[in-house]
């Protein structure tokens, strides 16, 4: 009838963030080695045609 209290409140937003938490968790922590748009290799280290990774301007 009144809705829910203050108290209640909070625990649902603490459990809310707790699962967001662990599921930015298990994304920040996948290994993803085949991502297409890396074909020069300067985020993995891994450039497609095995060479070594390419250093651009804005990594330096």
């Amino acid at each position: 009838m009144f809705g829910k209290s203050k108290k209640e409140k909070m625990f649902l937003a603490r459990r809310k963030m707790e699962r967001l938490n662990k599921e930015l968790g298990k994304m920040w922590n996948e290994d993803d080695p085949d991502i297409p748009s890396d074909v020069n290799g300067s985020y993995t280290g891994t450039p497609k045609d095995g060479g070594e990774p390419q250093q651009d301007a804005d990594d330096l």
